[in-house]
């Protein structure tokens, strides 16, 4: 799974070289903190040289008091480089997130059916947190070691050709043999973090489904399969693990070789007359210091390893196509739209359709029910007509605006549509029937909220409209299912299609809304996938689907006494109750 230089430089375009401001401070930081580090043994070469051979004690405080100012100078450009670099990283990895959330809001439903929850947070979480090492470390500091051992080299070089072409030998095949082992390990850490996605994806699943995990006695069954992840996750992580030691033990032993030929190579020019103690030391000084930014190359290769894999699967999503594109149309006219679906199928799963051939039509501000037992494909009917997939083969259209060129917009503007799952989020009472849209007046909220009944339950929140409310608790189904409703008042869709939306709810709660309701599908078309007889009552039309077809399409009340009918049937023998549930 090696990535090319393209993927990685892509990357450093989109993310990293935005901040030219940064980067221009963060340069010059580094290049002062590595002019330190190279500086430092030149003036202890020249106080051991001028020590040794008997120099003014006064010169000698100087290149004492020099150093001192050297080695805070040093620090202090050190603080600032890396404060630098932690921002530049931080900057680069939330623009990042921020595209990644982007990304996954415009796939299409079937990309998100194919991974779970968990395992996305674990891409725009995890993946993207090794990559902040990435962006804030790994090319920050092998820049500066770069140049750090460039500088090392020309240094040597300036002093003793011989020692110069010899370390420099040593550099290159040290480089060469620690990137050329990383490439060879690339692949363990990306299974290392193929099983960290499972892992979390794991985790978020049951995590989400603890209430049922509970009820049903399932908790054994969690922690026996918790327990093959794990052991499943050791071996990878071990095997990772052992690459970068045999890299490190590598990198020992070739440490060992170049301070053998960097002491025996100054121990000859010494002894022979060329070069004085303070060479010497010069020279020893140096090769130690290449440790440092060679020992970093090998930590930052493991990074790099790391970092590959969360490069792939990051640009796996920013690559990502949906199935279902942005249209560029608006519907013009106002009031209640029209709906036409002509010859629909669609599946999930090839050769396995759901829906199949299924053609009807609503006009401008009537209402269809549509019935089915479970799987006769109600819901998924529901999905097409909002969009949430495309049709396979066929069309539909709104206003004879074939859906898939309206834009979403519009399309989210015009049309509500509201199931029995209820997502609340971590807001206050008025962002979550607002959905965050400030331009609603709290005048308008507070209607809504008296017109479904719930003022005993408004009356006793503690701060109104500005009260928290909680994903997981503090509302029981029917007053969250009421909350839903309240976001379609307010919202004032021209079209309406209610997925079950009322089949939580028991006889009192759903008795608050049935004035709320008639109220709200007045002048607006409405599809209703139905469950109680109250709600198909309402309707102007009915639609029987059986295993994707359509059974029996109609008006409800000539259906209804037509003794021939699927319909009438159904009332009759109080069927189509057991049916719907």
């Amino acid at each position: 799974m090696k990535l090319s230089l393209k993927a990685h430089r892509q990357l450093l375009l989109d993310y990293w070289f935005p901040n030219k401001a940064l980067i221009s401070f963060l340069a010059l930081t580094m290049f002062g903190s590595i002019a330190m580090e190279l500086l430092n043994p030149q003036i202890i070469r020249e106080f051991i040289d001028k020590a040794s051979t008997g120099s003014n004690i006064i010169h000698l405080y100087y290149l004492a008091l020099l150093l001192m100012l050297i080695v805070i100078a040093k620090q202090i450009f050190n603080v600032f480089s890396s404060y630098l670099s932690q921002k530049l990283g931080w900057k680069a990895t939330n623009h990042l997130r921020i595209d990644l959330i982007k990304k996954l809001l415009d796939l299409d439903m079937t990309f998100h059916k194919e991974s779970t929850s968990g395992e996305l947070i674990e891409r725009v979480d995890g993946e993207v947190t090794i990559l902040f090492n990435f962006f804030s470390t790994f090319l920050i500091t092998f820049i500066n070691n770069f140049i750090l051992l460039t500088g090392i080299m020309v240094l040597l070089f300036r002093e003793i050709w011989m020692i110069g072409v010899g370390m420099s030998i040593f550099t290159v095949i040290t480089i060469y043999v620690l990137n050329f082992m990383r490439t060879k390990f690339i692949d363990v850490w990306a299974d290392d973090r193929e099983t960290d996605a499972k892992f979390y994806g794991f985790i978020g699943e049951n995590i989400s489904g603890m209430e049922d995990i509970k009820s049903s006695g399932s908790i054994h069954y969690v922690m026996r399969r918790f327990q093959e992840l794990l052991k499943a996750k050791l071996p990878i992580r071990m095997k990772a693990m052992q690459k970068n030691n045999l890299i490190w033990l590598f990198t020992l032993a070739i440490y060992t070789f170049g301070d053998i030929m960097a002491f025996g190579l100054s121990a000859y020019l010494y002894l022979n007359g060329i070069v004085t103690i303070g060479t010497v030391f010069l020279v020893i000084s140096y090769s130690v210091l290449l440790r440092s930014p060679l020992e970093q190359i090998r930590e930052q290769f493991q990074q790099l390893n790391q970092a590959d894999s969360s490069i792939k699967r990051v640009i796996d999503i920013l690559r990502s196509e949906t199935k279902v594109k942005d249209g560029v149309m608006f519907i013009h006219s106002k009031g209640a739209l029209s709906i036409k679906v002509d010859q629909v199928t669609f599946e999930y799963d090839e050769d396995s359709p759901v829906l199949k051939d299924v053609s009807f039509q609503v006009g401008k501000g009537r209402s269809l029910g549509i019935i089915g037992r479970t799987g006769s494909g109600k819901t998924t009917l529901a999905k097409l007509l909002t969009r949430l997939h495309d049709v396979k083969q066929g069309a539909i259209y709104i206003n004879d605006n074939d859906l898939r060129t309206i834009a979403f917009d519009e399309l989210r503007r015009r049309v509500a549509f509201v199931t029995q799952e209820v997502q609340l989020f971590s807001a206050s009472l008025r962002n979550n029937l607002t959905l965050f849209d400030t331009g609603v007046a709290d005048e308008k909220i507070l209607k809504v909220i008296f017109d479904l009944g719930l003022n005993d339950w408004y009356s006793g929140l503690p701060n109104g409209l500005d009260t928290m409310m909680s994903p997981n608790g503090g509302l029981s189904a029917g007053q969250a299912q009421l909350l839903v409703f309240a976001r379609v008042f307010i919202k004032d869709p021209d079209m309406i299609v209610l997925d079950e939306a009322t089949a939580r709810l028991d006889s009192i709660t759903e008795q608050k809304i049935e004035n709320a309701l008639d109220k709200l599908l007045n002048n607006r078309t409405t599809i209703i996938i139905a469950h109680h007889l109250s709600t198909i009552r309402r309707v102007n039309d009915i639609l029987v689907l059986e295993e994707g077809r359509i059974a029996e399409y109609g008006e409800r009340s000539q259906l209804a006494l037509d003794q021939n009918s699927r319909f009438h049937d159904l009332l009759r023998s109080g069927e189509i109750e057991e049916m719907l549930k």
